[in-house]
């Protein structure tokens, strides 16, 4: 696995010193005509030094952490250097030496962003290498991929085989420590198993005109950032051009940051864009007209739990009604778009829509029985407070939907037939959904009785302000039987 690569230091602090180099035939060592890297950072999570303009670097370390490079841009690890946090070095080394690589880094590039793997038994470490693992890594557009944290679920003894699936991937990858990836045979709990199978739990690259930050927000006794951390950041920030774009990415949403406003504060007037994921649900937020953040779900769904489809694969449905899936963002000279993917499905698929009336099992789910025929209700995967929705009966006149606050109706159908419906069948485990837990991204609108007779086409389009990718679609309708007879009032 490339990206959180570092090593792991002793029990005790210790002085290191070494030199940074390109490593123009990436065998990790430094051979005659290979020069020496200046302003390269190297840190421990909390100091950051540069190097000189011999390469050369010193560094005082504290106990337990890993050290590691921020990786300019159009460089990486080297494949024989230290990966997936390193050899453990003995007491009495106090030289360490970096190979970083050159690699082809175009100023306009594209990542997947992964939330929640968390797989708690090998057989859904196997579900996860057939569906996101196979799909991630059979894509050629993409230049990296983070995953957000939750690799596992509690078991650390899954960390080494669930790092060396994720590892197979063509693609760089950087993964963010999460809380379930803690290891849970010590109090307090540490990400420790974590540093020794992945890497360093606190890093930072740049891209572009990007610098990505992986935080830990989920060791530290106090909801937010260490001190260590925010000492990190500020310097990282003091160092870095004013027009950077910073992306943190940490596994818990800032809204569960307790220091939250400390973090803003010393990132000064950058813009910023905050990945986090977590909820199993997806949904954004704008801090302020600079800081938007983006919380991409879960790849498990609802922990791969749900009916199975005949590949074995469980529908697992979140509980905002977004189905498995990850973000995919384009990076462009300090500006980002992104769109959602969702796993197994036509990169289009970007919504759905539900029409009360169509469907006759509506008619036993109380909150959609009672409405109107023709209410529809669209989710929009990726939406948000800046998103606009309009739609259009075949093409003539457009109408603005409006945002609502409720459930989604596909979690209402799953809701009912787990309690009422046959779910969950022998071969399933029950969906946790929430009766109450509205979804952040849906719209609705009622169609007037005059249109719902006949074939006709719905036009819907979809743009938003803070980075959502504007997208069309259209769908068929016509008469049908419960239409004719009228739904609830």
């Amino acid at each position: 696995m490339a990206g959180l690569a570092g090593l792991a230091l002793p029990a005790r602090g210790v002085e290191i010193s070494g030199r940074v180099f390109r490593d123009a035939n990436g065998n990790g060592r430094m051979d005659r005509g290979e020069r020496v890297l200046r302003e390269i950072g190297i840190s421990d999570g909390d100091t950051i030094v540069w190097s000189d303009r011999r390469g050369r670097y010193r560094i005082s370390v504290e106990p337990d952490r890993v050290l590691f490079p921020i990786l300019p841009d159009g460089y990486a690890m080297t494949p024989h250097g230290l990966q997936n946090g390193g050899q453990r070095v003995a007491d009495t080394t106090v030289t360490v030496d970096f190979a970083l690589q050159p690699v082809t880094a175009p100023a306009n590039f594209r990542m997947a962003v992964l939330g929640d793997i968390q797989v708690d038994t090998p057989e859904q470490l196997e579900l996860a290498r057939q569906t996101v693992l196979s799909e991630v890594g059979s894509r050629n557009d993409l230049a990296e991929v983070i995953h957000m944290g939750d690799l596992v679920n509690d078991d650390p003894s899954l960390m080494g085989a669930a790092a060396g699936a994720l590892g197979l991937l063509p693609q760089p990858v950087w993964t963010v420590i999460g809380n379930h990836d803690l290891d849970i045979r010590v109090k307090p709990r540490t990400g420790t198993e974590f540093r020794k199978r992945i890497g360093s739990d606190i890093a930072a690259f740049f891209r572009g005109e990007c610098c990505f930050v992986l935080l830990n927000n989920v060791e530290a006794a106090s909801d937010g950032l260490s001190e260590a951390q925010l000492r990190f950041l500020r310097q990282l920030v003091g160092k870095a051009p004013k027009k950077t774009l910073f992306v943190l990415c940490q596994h818990v949403p800032m809204a569960r940051m307790k220091n939250r406003e400390a973090i803003f504060s010393l990132l000064g007037e950058h813009r910023v864009l905050i990945l986090s994921a977590h909820a199993h649900t997806v949904f954004r937020r704008e801090w302020n007209d600079r800081i938007s953040e983006v919380s991409v779900g879960a790849c498990c769904g609802s922990w791969w739990t749900g009916e199975c489809d005949p590949w074995g694969v469980p529908v697992a449905l979140q509980q905002c009604g977004t189905p498995r899936g990850y973000f995919v963002f384009d990076f462009r000279n300090g500006t980002y778009a992104f769109r959602f993917k969702g796993i197994g499905l036509d990169a289009d698929v970007q919504s759905d829509l539900w029409i009360a009336g169509v469907d006759s099992t509506d008619r036993k789910i109380d909150p959609l029985n009672k409405e109107p025929r023709g209410w529809m209700v669209l989710n929009v995967y990726g939406g948000g407070e800046t998103t606009s929705v309009e739609y259009s009966v075949d093409g003539k006149q457009w109408h603005t939907m409006a945002r609502a606050e409720r459930v989604a109706p596909a979690v209402l159908r799953v809701i009912y037939m787990n309690h009422d419906g046959g779910y969950p069948t022998g071969f399933a485990r029950r969906t946790p959904l929430r009766r109450r837990a509205a979804s952040p991204h849906l719209w609705e609108a009622q169609l007037p009785d005059s249109l719902l007779t006949g074939d006709r086409w719905l036009y819907f389009r979809v743009s938003d302000t803070r980075g959502l990718e504007p997208f069309e679609f259209r769908r068929a309708i016509g008469s049908c039987p419960d239409w004719k007879e009228g739904v609830g009032r």
